[in-house]
Formats: structure tokens, sequence, C-alpha cells
């Protein structure tokens, strides 16, 4: 199954399902090979919208933004940082893997370098 069809069908079943995948209210859903995948991660977080970023057929991530107070939040903003909670999870388990860090201007490489060093 392509990353596409994984992407969508997760989708496909958090709509249909209302809320047994734990997923937030309002949530996008990308996967990792998107062109632009940087650039809406980043673009998503700074809208504090949560995102779904399926790594491969296996491993989802959920990307939430951290709620910060408004003088913080301009600060990250001016040194291109987001403050996030990632929450790992294979599809065939419901048991996940949360952690808190910081993306830079590059979100997915922050995000599988942060996995590679808990990993």
């Amino acid at each position: 199954m392509s990353l596409h069809d994984t992407t969508f069908e997760l989708f496909t079943r958090a709509s249909i399902d209302d809320g047994a995948l734990g997923y937030p209210d309002r949530v996008a859903f990308v996967h990792q090979d998107l062109e632009n995948v940087d650039a809406l991660l980043k673009s998503n977080l700074r809208d504090g919208l949560p995102t779904v970023v399926v790594m491969n057929d296996q491993i989802e991530v959920l990307v939430e933004p951290e709620g910060r107070p408004r003088l913080l939040a301009l600060l990250d903003n001016a040194r291109d940082r987001n403050r996030v909670k990632m929450h790992w999870r294979l599809h065939a388990l419901a048991q996940e893997y949360t952690v808190q860090t910081t993306f830079g201007a590059h979100p997915l490489r922050d995000m599988r370098s942060d996995f590679a060093a808990r990993a």
C-alpha cells in the first residue's frame, strides 16, 4: 500500500470512527513523501492545527503545537522554532510514545533525528 493510500485510510477511519483513533477534532493528514511537507507542517503548526504525518505504512506521528504565552510564541516565530508534542504510534498498536520537542526550519528532518536519538 502506498503512503498516499495509508494516509487516506487513516483520514477516512478518523472521520468515520468519531474519536476512536484519539485524534483532536481539527487535524490535518499528510504523508512524508509530499514535496512541500516541511512548509505545510510549519504552516499548520503556526496556525495551531495539529497534523498527522504518516511516516510509512507502519508509523504515524501526531504533531500538536504546544500552547505558549504570547511573548514566547513571538520569540519562537522570530527564531523560526515551533514547540510541539509528538505522539508516535504504530498502526497495529494503540500504544503511543509521546515527547515534547522543538522544530526548526525543517520539521520532518527534526522529527526523524529526534526519533532516532530516542530509539
